[in-house]
């Protein structure tokens, strides 16, 4: 019985542009991983942002 996994992008392919940015998301979508990881946070403001360890 083979253990099944799935690739999961922290941040997006952060070698191939900056973390948590749409280039990053999209160059680990082309990649072909299954899912990306991020963290989003509401401003003081109530704008929602994404942004590491924030």
């Amino acid at each position: 019985m083979g253990a099944q996994f799935r690739v999961i992008a922290h941040r997006g392919a952060t070698t191939n542009a900056p973390g948590n940015t749409i280039a990053a998301f999209r160059s680990a979508k082309s990649l072909g991983v299954d899912a990306v990881e991020l963290d989003v946070r509401l401003s003081r403001d109530g704008v929602p942002i994404v942004h590491h360890n924030y």
